[in-house]
């Protein structure tokens, strides 16, 4: 089980990707249908807010990209 800090606040124990961005979903503050639609939206906030490209072709790609701009960060224990 790694840790996660998120960008804006929160910290997500999860064992692999999809159940890091799953816990994101589920506490994020504007509800989606889905987790593509998560991911897409939350994918536009990072570019309006830092030019970041997130891509959403996959929950992996997500969130390491996520971990790259800065949004994510793992946290050794």
């Amino acid at each position: 089980m790694k840790k996660y800090k998120i960008f804006g606040g929160g910290l997500i124990e999860a064992s692999s990707f999809l159940s890091l961005v799953t816990q994101m979903q589920n506490e994020s503050f504007t509800p989606t249908d889905s987790l593509t639609q998560f991911m897409e939206e939350t994918s536009r906030r990072c570019k309006i807010q830092r030019s970041a490209v997130i891509r959403t072709s996959s929950v992996d790609d997500f969130a390491k990209d996520l971990i790259t701009a800065g949004f994510i960060v793992e946290i050794e224990d």
